[in-house]
């Protein structure tokens, strides 16, 4: 693939200008759902807020059934100012955004990264359609879409700079080939799956003659294959981090240079988990890079590198186990191994910050690729919500493709997407934080026909009365997993895929295929309400319930800033809101009288 220039062309005042105010779109929108900026209502469908500092903003917005505003981006305008730019808003709203100038400082640095990919992508998506995006792998697929709904600086990658975003961005398409390291068995913290050992792993990513190449590698520096595990880095993290932190294990031998090995890789959305293109069935790798994206630095901890493999692995069985679960074709990536070398020095330091621990390690994950037939697709259920420019929406294509009305497409997601993860928590007690990046919808000639659930490490919680904590092929698993009230651990559900990707779905078909989210709900709300029949689901536990959290992510960054921490940032919660399911068995109510 040729590399060319990030911006495919020259950087335009228009473009800048555009995705400044696509910027001030998402802002006005979701700080407002977080109740930070308060937008009265002049007339119908016309906003403004006014801030503290005396500037005031206008613009054209319609309010969904979540208490969230769908601004105009061409609306906006500041009152008594020709000009408009994201930079200026958030210095006019500094002080009700309760930022610091410290604070200030490093979020305008974070929104120019931003903003830097965003112009990129928009110079992408000139060239396609929902309607062509529809025909594509949901790989493809990643590498156009905007980032976190609802995190208002969603490409920050702070400590990267025009260079590896041109070389290491998903929307960049360029392939990357990994480098490898030898590390000490008795060093590092590994685990592999039952069915795989460290040669057939390495076999995922290297090909015959590469593997011949890498035994040559070793013959020359006198390297015994058994002694040692084999761990792809990101060619980033190794030149950056890697090279320098670790040179006490490379001048002890504890650690071994080998060099570039293998398969061509392309970064997911998440950056940090590559897909192999050079054989796309074989598995993703997911790598540590140090780097700010979204709400924290993306090492890679070590603390769940022991079960791993076999959590993702028992999950799976019971998948196969529970009839219903069977039935509705809920399927697992399974992680066919996992290692961490913590650096020894900063392992001392109980409270050091968490990014100092987490430079080095690796995950391998069965790939989407593998689980799919013929005639079968697997996209991230945060795809659904995309819009091409002409506001064409991706789930609208996928739906006219499929033959189905809109309503029995939406039944056929809420039975083989929602269904599932509820019943993994009202039978199991087992909450997965199911955002649009966790959950894969696996679809039939366009139609859905059943999830995928993947990456446990850290977004898997269990009740605290889960049966799974007696269980006896599971209890050893659960003692290393955290546990919460049940009636709490619901809400990682409801946040994790009501909240933020369900609220966008629903306004996006609204806005792009006109139809009504109260109708959206009700048929939600129908679907859950069998549901809870036939199980006889306990209150505490119903989705059904007439208010639920608001969860609040941006006013953590506002708040903590960007310093180090020991923790990754942990979200706030705020004024409860009118659950959309709950209104839809309402409206449901007043149609039948």
């Amino acid at each position: 693939m040729q590399k060319r220039s990030f911006f495919h062309g020259r950087l335009s005042v228009n473009d800048w200008l555009q995705v400044n105010l696509n910027l001030l779109a998402k802002t006005l929108g979701e700080l407002s759902y977080e109740q930070i900026l308060k937008a009265e209502e002049m007339e119908k469908g016309k906003y403004r807020v006014r801030l503290q500092s005396g500037a005031e903003y206008t613009f054209s917005a319609w309010m969904g059934i979540w208490d969230h505003l769908r601004v105009d981006a061409q609306s906006i305008k500041k009152t008594g100012s020709a000009e408009i730019s994201a930079a200026t808003f958030f210095i006019d709203a500094q002080a009700d955004l309760e930022m610091d100038d410290i604070v200030l400082g490093n979020f305008l640095e974070e929104m120019h990264n931003s903003l830097y990919s965003d112009i990129a992508l928009l110079n992408k998506q000139k060239n396609i359609s929902a309607q062509a995006m529809s025909y594509w792998s949901g790989e493809k697929i990643q590498a156009y879409l905007n980032g976190h709904p609802k995190i208002l600086l969603s490409k920050g990658r702070v400590g990267w700079g025009a260079r590896e975003l041109q070389t290491y961005a998903p929307e960049s398409e360029m392939p990357v080939t990994l480098f490898w390291v030898a590390i000490k068995k008795d060093v590092l913290e590994f685990s592999f799956d039952d069915q795989y050992s460290m040669t057939s792993l390495l076999e995922e990513s290297l090909d015959k003659n590469e593997m011949n190449r890498l035994f040559e590698v070793l013959w020359e520096k006198k390297l015994s294959f058994d002694e040692y595990i084999f761990l792809p880095l990101h060619p980033w993290q190794w030149e950056r981090f890697v090279k320098i932190q670790y040179m006490e294990s490379l001048a002890k031998g504890e650690m071994v240079e080998l060099g570039f090995f293998g398969d061509e890789y392309l970064p997911q959305i998440s950056i940090r988990t590559l897909s192999n293109i050079s054989r796309p069935e074989k598995v993703d790798v997911k790598l540590p890079l140090t780097i700010l994206n979204t709400s924290a630095i993306r090492g890679i901890p070590a603390r769940y590198i022991s079960i791993g493999a076999r959590l993702s692995r028992s999950i799976l069985s019971l998948c196969q186990e529970d009839q219903l679960l069977k039935s509705l074709n809920t399927d697992v990536l399974v992680e066919k191994g996992g290692a961490s070398f913590e650096h020894k020095a900063y392992a001392q330091v109980k409270n050091s910050p968490y990014r100092y621990k987490e430079y080095l390690g690796a995950i391998w994950r069965e790939s989407t690729s593998s689980k799919l037939a013929e005639n079968e697709q697997g996209i991230l259920t945060g795809s659904l919500f995309f819009q091409d420019l002409e506001k064409k929406s991706l789930i609208g294509a996928y739906i006219a493709k499929s033959k189905l009305t809109k309503e029995q497409w939406l039944r056929e997601y809420f039975k083989f997407v929602i269904i599932p993860l509820y019943h993994l928590q009202v039978k199991y007690g087992l909450g997965l934080v199911s955002h649009g990046q966790n959950i894969i919808l696996k679809m039939s000639n366009y139609a859905p026909i059943g999830i995928i659930l993947k990456d446990f490490q850290g977004d898997l919680r269990l009740s605290n009365d889960s049966i799974l904590n007696t269980r006896a092929d599971f209890k050893d698993l659960a003692a290393k997993l955290d546990k919460m009230p049940k009636e709490y651990l619901i809400h990682d559900l409801l946040t994790g895929h009501l909240v933020t990707v369900l609220r966008f779905v629903s306004e996006v078909m609204e806005e792009s295929d006109g139809f009504l989210e109260i109708n959206f709900y009700q048929i939600l709300a129908e679907v859950i309400e069998n549901y809870i029949n036939e199980y006889s689901v306990p209150k505490e536990l119903s989705f059904l319930n007439e208010k639920i959290h608001r969860v609040l992510v941006n006013k953590v960054r506002f708040k903590i800033g960007y310093g180090d921490s020991s923790e990754r940032p942990k979200p706030m919660v705020g004024v409860d809101l009118l659950n959309p399911l709950y209104l839809g068995l309402k409206h449901k109510e007043e149609i039948n009288g």
